[in-house]
């Protein structure tokens, strides 16, 4: 293991006026390739995106008359299943990778910002830190809410 593939840094934390200190340390080489099991859940709020409306009714539309047309409505709604199925995961993957990506932005807005000596600060700089601090509690929250409803507490 290589020391210089070590990363350190200093993270903006919601909720709190103290910050985290995040620590990377690869435990094997970059082209070593990790087989993970995994097991997908539909996560309901996709289904109020009006792309996934659209496709799941496209969808559903395909196979319906597939199946009137065939006569064989159970392999068709097999299909049908698996077809959505692949969509919204393949959906799903893009969608949190951007959300990941677009906090990763704010996190960095928010290191660049307060790495500024308050007295050097313009007012600007003020309200948009403000404000990338609130998008990051309201990410930070929705997360919250996803993980209470995962959990199924009330």
């Amino acid at each position: 293991m290589k020391i210089d593939l070590m990363t350190v840094n200093v993270i903006t934390t919601p909720l709190t006026d103290h910050n985290a200190v995040s620590i990377s340390i690869p435990l094997c080489s970059a082209n070593t390739k990790i087989n993970r099991n995994t097991y997908w859940k539909l996560k309901n709020s996709l289904l109020q995106h009006k792309i996934v409306k659209l496709e799941s009714e496209k969808l559903i539309l395909q196979f319906w008359n597939k199946a009137k047309i065939e006569n064989s409505f159970c392999s068709n709604w097999e299909l049908f299943k698996f077809k959505v199925s692949q969509y919204l995961q393949k959906y799903s993957s893009i969608s949190t990778k951007s959300h990941r990506m677009e906090e990763e932005k704010v996190i960095s807005r928010i290191a660049t910002l307060s790495q500024k000596s308050p007295i050097n600060m313009s007012d600007e700089d003020r309200l948009e830190l403000t404000s990338e601090q609130r998008k990051l509690n309201e990410m930070h929250s929705d997360k919250a809410k996803g993980a209470l409803f995962r959990s199924r507490k009330k």
